[in-house]
């Protein structure tokens, strides 16, 4: 169910266009097994989903596709169980 509801095709077109490596990274993540990925708010931040075994490779090849186009990055890989923002006592 995924795979078939992230795609955003009513903003995602017009937020990526100021991202120039975004097509490029997210179909590196689909080849590497994602099951999508968008822009993390207005961007410039690239996320993907995938399951567990394929976190590294997906992570390698998003970097990967960055570095070709001349666009430095870095990859965070966190759970879907992470907690997320919360308050400390």
């Amino acid at each position: 169910m995924i795979a078939r509801t992230i795609k955003d095709v009513v903003i995602e077109p017009q937020r990526s266009a100021a991202v120039p490596c975004f097509e490029a990274v997210t179909e590196a993540a689909s080849r590497a097994g994602a099951l999508g990925g968008s822009l993390s708010g207005s961007g410039p931040s690239i996320f993907a989903l995938c399951e567990d075994r394929r976190t590294q490779n997906l992570a390698v090849a998003m970097e990967q596709e960055c570095r070709t186009l001349g666009i430095d990055c870095q990859s965070f890989v966190s759970p879907m169980t992470a907690p997320g923002a919360h308050l400390e006592s």
